[in-house]
């Protein structure tokens, strides 16, 4: 997430050089085959992180909303 804070402090548009999406869909995947496992607090703990790549996901995807236009 350095990507969007330098954008955030500086309007550096510079995105990182993986699919940050991708990559944050398939961690939010693996949580819900997950979560059919666990109970109690490892419950609470997996739907913690699923919400926290969730929000990223929304962060991300808005910075990359602010992509510079080519005109």
């Amino acid at each position: 997430m350095t990507t969007v804070i330098r954008f955030v402090e500086r309007s550096v548009f510079k995105p990182a050089p993986v699919d940050v999406l991708a990559e944050l869909e398939e961690i939010m995947r693996r949580i819900e085959a997950l979560r059919a496992e666990v109970t109690g607090e490892e419950l609470a703990v997996a739907d913690a992180q699923h919400a926290y790549a969730a929000l990223l996901h929304l962060v991300y995807s808005g910075f990359l909303g602010q992509a510079p236009s080519s005109n």
